[in-house]
């Protein structure tokens, strides 16, 4: 396996930095759209209250082995 090349080291505060703004920007984001698109209604099924969690954390692990 070819092995990702190394940044310097004085540009790893910035890489850090860039990715802490941009986790923060999705975890906002998570509550933002959770908060209006599920109905927590007593009808309300398991799966339905399930799904989107599920799918964002689905995203948040793309991003992340993306990231690294």
């Amino acid at each position: 396996m070819s092995e990702k090349p190394q940044l310097d080291p004085q540009y790893n505060w910035i890489v850090r930095t860039c990715t802490n703004a941009f986790n923060v920007y999705l975890t906002m984001l998570h509550f933002t759209f959770y908060d209006n698109t599920v109905n927590m209604q007593p009808n309300t099924t398991l799966a339905e209250a399930l799904s989107y969690p599920i799918f964002m954390l689905m995203v948040d692990i793309l991003v992340y082995s993306i990231l690294q």
